[in-house]
């Protein structure tokens, strides 16, 4: 009697679940794969972007990532835009230039998606991403508080989003329905954390904030500062309940302790650490000058690492012997900016 009860309880549950919100003509399509990239996986081109380095040339070699995705290109911005699911889900890319140096400024990527409720998707409503190069004089303006600094830079990371979309919202459906999405969804956002500033105290953290929005009902943000870079990201939907376990949330700082301790796992398996000093290779300028040699002395090597790292930005750790006499030369681990993962790794012999 009790598994007879257990399966009428299972039967109506799935009836719900399948008929809940939907028309008639729905429910099959929550038995749908979803087609990838999946939400979470597709700002490729986004990565790619070195701010204070690539130039327009560079960005429009890979700012179109996917199938059927649209340039669309003001003065000073570039961006790339599409759509799926009988418009019901939609993505941008865009990269905004600086006037004097042409390198990028400003990137962003937004996704959204209206009907994330099918078994197989990851319930993501909304990610939207911001990178931002600051103006030194905003960064080290003074505020009344940390809580009211942290304020000002979203005010300001929305500021700078609405000035850079001005020209593109003109010419493509999606990205104005994104536009307006996301000056929703900070309008929302800051009229929490002005009325409960404390709030804004986990900002930087791992956790991010909660914060709740009109429509799409509780997510996440978390902004964090390096280089003079602000980078934001937010995430809204039921996907946003493990965001600190999320590889992108983990990756946005990235500074060189982090650096070291992902890069000291991977060592492990090759090296005993204890005989080598672990150095953070800024800029990547020692690796640089090291692939030169061994592109002359082991072709097929060089080749194989180039494969590997095309197409990534990524961070260098290196371990050099501490021993002049050691045995090995030393090692480099490649990680992955986008993700926090290792790419690959490299020994000298």
């Amino acid at each position: 009697m009790k598994s007879g009860k257990l399966l009428k309880i299972g039967v109506f549950s799935a009836v719900i679940f399948i008929f809940n919100g939907c028309g008639i003509e729905e429910p099959l399509e929550r038995f749908q794969f979803e087609p990838r990239p999946w939400t979470s996986r597709m700002p490729a081109a986004f990565y790619q972007v070195e701010l204070k380095k690539s130039t327009s040339a560079d960005v429009l070699t890979f700012i179109k990532s996917h199938k059927k995705e649209y340039l669309v290109q003001s003065e000073s911005v570039v961006g790339s835009w599409s759509e799926r699911k009988k418009t019901c889900q939609y993505w941008m890319n865009a990269v905004a230039f600086d006037d004097e140096s042409f390198t990028a400024q400003r990137k962003y990527f937004l996704t959204v998606d209206e009907k994330p409720w099918h078994p197989f998707a990851e319930r993501q409503k909304l990610r939207f991403d911001a990178w931002m190069v600051f103006p030194q004089e905003v960064l080290e303006e003074s505020y009344p508080s940390e809580s009211a600094r942290r304020i000002a830079l979203l005010k300001k990371t929305i500021e700078y989003y609405r000035d850079d979309m001005v020209m593109l919202r003109r010419e493509a459906r999606v990205i104005d329905s994104g536009s307006m999405l996301v000056n929703q969804v900070f309008s929302n956002m800051l009229y929490q954390f002005e009325k409960s500033p404390s709030f804004t105290d986990t900002l930087a953290s791992l956790d991010g904030v909660w914060f709740d929005h009109i429509t799409l009902n509780k997510g996440r943000v978390r902004m964090v500062e390096q280089d003079g870079i602000v980078k934001v990201k937010i995430k809204i939907g039921p996907y946003a309940n493990r965001f600190q376990k999320h590889k992108d949330v983990r990756a946005m700082l990235l500074d060189e302790p982090a650096l070291i301790e992902i890069a000291s796992k991977k060592a492990k398996r090759h090296i005993d650490t204890a005989g080598y000093n672990a150095i953070y290779d800024f800029e990547n300028e020692l690796w640089e000058a090291a692939f030169e040699a061994i592109e002359a002395a082991e072709p097929k090597q060089a080749e194989k690492l180039q494969k590997e790292l095309k197409g990534k930005n990524y961070r260098t750790v290196v371990f050099m012997p501490k021993e002049e006499t050691a045995e090995t030369g030393n090692l480099w681990v490649f990680i992955n900016s986008a993700d926090a993962e290792v790419i690959t790794a490299y020994q000298e012999k």
